[in-house]
């Protein structure tokens, strides 16, 4: 981050350098969490604090990104049908 803002003041982008640090341990409200994804798919209604997009047919999960100090969200469908074949995504490989 110290990098790309020093080439952008450099370029004259910006008025000055800034520093980031890695996101931890922000709340993710259960329904948006997808670690969750199996009981709130499962679920009658969506959980607490859920994002569903009516005209998409859609449903906005969260997942952390230790590793990399970032969150990641995504889309999927809404219901989300799941066939006898299908994998859901794994998140293990995001784990620190």
């Amino acid at each position: 981050m110290k990098q790309f803002t020093q080439h952008a003041a450099d370029d004259k982008k910006v008025s000055k350098v800034a520093s980031a640090t890695n996101l931890t341990e922000l709340v993710i409200p259960h329904g948006l969490d997808y670690r969750n994804f199996t009981a709130e798919a499962a679920a009658d209604t969506p959980g607490e604090g859920s994002i569903v997009a009516a005209s998409k047919k859609a449903r906005y999960w969260i997942v952390p990104m230790p590793a990399w100090g970032l969150y990641a969200y995504f889309s999927l469908p809404h219901p989300f049908k799941c066939g006898r074949n299908t994998r859901l995504l794994s998140i293990t490989s995001l784990k620190s």
